[in-house]
C-alpha cells in the first residue's frame, strides 16, 4: 500500500482523541483529496492489536502498525475486492455505505441495512465502523433516517461521514457530528508520493499540478492512460475553440460529449473531469492575460497553444468562460440533457 501523505493535523487531532472518540465524525473537503483514506486510517488506528513484542504504537499510539491482522482487514478496504493487493479477508467490524449499482443517490433502503448491522457489537475489534464517503448523496429521507441513529449511537460504534462541504448535509446531521476539514495539501509533497510509488518525474509533476492538491486525482491521473487521452482530447478542442464559429464551436461540443453507451453516472464523472481540464485551460489563460509568470500554469505542456489563444480572449470573457462551467457543472449533476450542457457550453466558450 502506498503511504499516507498529507493532512498531519488531521491525524494527530484523531489521534488525540484515541481514548475518547467522538462517536459521529463529519470529513468535509475537495473531492479525492484523501479523506476516506485518512478515514480508514482512524479506523485501524481504533482497532489496531499489535503482538507485544513488535514494536508497533497500537492502542493509545499516533500511528497503527499496519502489520497485525486487524490493521491488515482494514487496509484491504484500500483496494477493489479483486485488485489482488491483500489476501487478507475484509475486517468484519467496517461497515461502508455508498451508491450501489448506476444508482444516482444513497436510498433509505440502504440505511435501514446499516441500522440494521449497528444492532449487533463489535466482532472482532473494539469499535464498529460506519463509513460512508459520499454522504452528500444521501436522500433526503435516507440522511433522517441516518439522523436518529446519530443522535443515540450504540456503544462501541464510530460513524464517519464525507463530503467535499459540510453545508451539503442536514444541518440536523452536522450538529450530530464532530467536523473535521480537509485542505488541499502542497504540490511538492504529492510529486514526491508519485515519486516513491515508481512514477516518473515529468508525469509526477504535471499530475500533482492537474490534481491542484488532491493526491487521489493525481495517481488517477498518473496511472490512468485513459485519463491523459480525455486530457489531450479536450484541450486540443480548448485551443480550436479560440478560433471557432458557433457551429464549429456545437461540434466540438458533440466531440466532448461522453458517449450514449456508458452509464449515467459514467456520464457524469466523465463530464466533471472534461469540465475540470476545461477550467484549467481557462484558468491560465487568466493567469497569461495578468501576466503571470509562465512557472505557474497547470498545462504548461501546451504553452505554445495558451499564447496562440490568450490574444483572442478579453479578460471578462474568459472569466464568465469559467462560470460558464461551473453552470455545466452543476446542470450535470441536475440530469439536464447532456447535448443541450455541451452546445449551451461550447458557445459560452469560444472567443468573440
Amino acid at each position: 500500500m502506498p503511504p499516507l501523505v498529507g493532512h498531519e493535523h488531521v491525524r494527530s487531532v484523531l489521534a488525540s482523541a484515541l481514548a475518547r472518540p467522538a462517536q459521529a465524525y463529519l470529513f468535509s473537503g475537495p473531492e479525492s483529496v484523501g479523506k476516506r483514506t485518512v478515514a480508514l486510517w482512524f479506523a485501524r488506528l481504533l482497532n489496531c492489536a499489535p503482538a507485544p513484542d513488535c514494536g508497533a504504537h497500537g492502542l493509545g499510539g499516533e500511528a497503527p502498525c499496519e502489520t497485525c491482522l486487524s490493521c491488515r482487514k482494514l487496509q484491504s478496504a484500500l483496494h477493489p475486492p479483486h485488485a489482488g493487493h491483500d489476501e487478507c479477508p475484509r475486517h468484519p467490524d467496517l461497515v461502508e455505505l455508498g451508491v450501489v449499482d448506476s444508482k444516482v443517490w444513497i436510498s433509505v433502503a440502504q440505511v435501514r441495512g446499516l441500522q440494521q448491522e449497528a444492532r449487533f457489537a463489535p466482532m472482532e475489534g473494539r469499535w464498529k465502523v460506519f463509513l460512508i464517503p459520499e454522504a452528500q448523496k444521501l436522500t433526503e429521507q435516507a440522511a433522517n433516517s441516518l439522523l436518529k441513529t446519530l443522535e443515540e449511537p450504540p456503544p462501541r460504534q464510530i460513524y464517519i461521514l464525507c463530503t467535499p462541504s459540510h453545508a451539503s448535509v442536514l444541518p440536523t446531521i452536522q450538529s450530530r457530528c464532530q467536523i473535521v476539514r480537509f485542505g488541499a495539501l502542497e504540490t511538492s509533497a504529492i510529486v514526491d508520493w508519485l515519486g516513491a510509488q515508481g512514477i516518473a518525474a515529468e508525469r509526477a509533476d504535471l499530475a500533482a499540478t492537474l490534481g491542484a492538491g488532491r493526491p487521489g486525482l493525481a495517481l488517477r491521473l498518473a496511472a490512468d492512460e485513459k485519463a491523459w487521452d480525455l486530457r489531450r482530447r479536450v484541450l486540443d478542442a480548448a485551443a480550436r475553440l479560440s478560433e471557432s464559429d458557433a457551429y464549429e464551436a456545437v461540434m466540438l461540443g458533440e466531440v466532448l460529449e461522453p458517449s450514449a453507451k456508458l452509464s449515467p453516472d459514467d456520464k457524469r464523472t466523465a463530464s466533471t473531469r472534461t469540465f475540470e481540464v476545461l477550467t484549467l485551460w481557462f484558468r491560465d489563460l487568466v493567469f497569461l492575460k495578468q501576466g503571470v509568470s509562465e512557472d505557474r500554469l497547470v498545462n504548461r505542456d501546451h504553452a505554445e497553444a495558451l499564447h496562440a489563444a490568450v490574444h483572442r480572449y478579453a479578460l471578462d470573457g474568459l472569466l464568465k468562460g469559467i462560470k460558464a462551467l461551473q453552470d455545466a457543472r452543476a446542470e450535470v449533476r441536475q440530469n439536464v440533457n447532456n447535448k443541450l450542457v455541451y452546445s449551451r457550453l461550447m458557445l459560452a466558450l469560444r472567443a468573440r
